[in-house]
């Protein structure tokens, strides 16, 4: 898989470790969205992109696009978390937040610098759920989608945990 998840009853997290390669990859993700919608109800997602990761190629970003809708009947809301300080990254926010607005997405699709930032965006609606943010957090580490301090999980230059 190009990508590590868990989940926390509702909470999908997942972080991509390369780019969507086939049609597969992003099936994969509409099923464990069903799934968790199937036992807890709409899912919130929070998908983490490292700031090294490329854009999928074309043929897997149209069907990305296709599959949208599907993924947003499952879901309440999708936090995506695009890494990274640089202009590049910065940039790439700012297309995101411009396309949902395009989109009328606005509402249930939301876009964060950091894993921290999408977490505390959803306190309030954590606690409505009763899920502590410590068990967000505990879960992503040990899964491997998000580690404080460090930008690239699992990068070569990283030392090990």
């Amino acid at each position: 898989m190009p990508y590590r998840s868990t989940n926390v009853e509702r909470i999908h997290m997942l972080r991509w470790t390369i780019a969507p390669q086939t049609r597969a990859d992003v099936d994969s993700i509409l099923s464990e969205f069903a799934s968790l919608h199937a036992k807890f109800g709409p899912v919130i997602g929070i998908g983490v992109v490292p700031p090294e990761l490329p854009v999928p190629e074309g043929d897997v970003r149209r069907y990305i696009n296709e599959k949208m809708p599907e993924l947003l009947s499952h879901a309440e809301t999708l936090h995506y978390v695009i890494e990274g300080q640089g202009f590049k990254n910065s940039i790439l926010r700012s297309v995101v937040v411009s396309l949902l607005l395009l989109t009328g997405k606005r509402g249930q699709i939301y876009v964060h610098k950091s894993f921290e930032e999408a977490v505390e965006a959803l306190t309030p609606r954590l606690a409505e759920l009763k899920i502590l943010p410590a068990r967000l957090h505990l879960a992503a580490f040990n899964a491997m989608i998000h580690r404080p301090g460090r930008t690239a999980v699992g990068a070569a230059s990283e030392p090990p945990p």
